[in-house]
């Protein structure tokens, strides 16, 4: 049954501040929540902006942290001014920021500064547009340069005019040299194994 929606429906103040109810699932040992919402991007395939606005605070790290382990849910923790006070705050958890990190923010400080932390997984990045390579090499460098062990992986954003073998295989081939995991979704981009051979993959 389709339902219309609204990009501009918000939840109530009261209702989406409130804690999450972790008694709902007892096994769970993991907390989640948000930091901030909204983005400074305006990536015309995201509804992020339109829906949650320009990026600002809306919780502690002490407002959800209940557990050693902590998934946050920020769509652009780097681009948040006080990103390098935060990342100092969750020295000693289990965390990662499973929507990915802007890597067009990083700086030396911040690259040791994830480097510090008791990271769950792989360090999330994009690689979305080529005209972002360069100052995406010179990030890669940061990196590279500081952290000790390499987990990383990039979102590859794809759509079906994009194409395959000059953008999309580029890309795929640019995070096999520099051994980044590339990750795309093949369903909402229309990409299936007769555009890209899962033995080049």
């Amino acid at each position: 049954l389709f339902r219309s929606y609204n990009l501009e429906t918000i939840l109530p103040e009261n209702i989406e501040s409130l804690e999450c109810d972790y008694s709902l699932y007892p096994e769970n040992n993991i907390s989640y929540g948000f930091l901030t919402r909204g983005c400074i991007r305006n990536c015309y395939f995201c509804v992020v902006p339109k829906k949650e606005g320009s990026l600002h605070k809306v919780a502690e790290v002490s407002d959800i942290v209940r557990h050693n382990k902590v998934k946050f849910l920020d769509n652009n923790i780097l681009a948040y001014s006080g990103c390098k006070i935060i990342l100092k705050e969750l020295r000693g958890l289990k965390v990662s920021f499973n929507q990915g990190l802007d890597i067009r923010f990083l700086t030396e400080e911040i690259a040791i500064l994830l480097e510090e932390l008791n990271y769950l997984g792989e360090y999330i990045f994009a690689f979305d547009n080529l005209r972002t390579e360069k100052n995406i090499n010179k990030k890669l460098s940061i990196l590279k340069k500081h952290f000790r062990s390499w987990g990383v992986k990039f979102f590859l954003y794809c759509n079906p005019k994009m194409s395959i073998e000059q953008d999309v295989w580029y890309r795929i081939e640019y995070c096999k040299r520099n051994k980044i995991l590339p990750y795309l979704d093949r369903k909402s981009t229309r990409l299936n194994s007769s555009h890209i051979p899962l033995s080049r993959m």
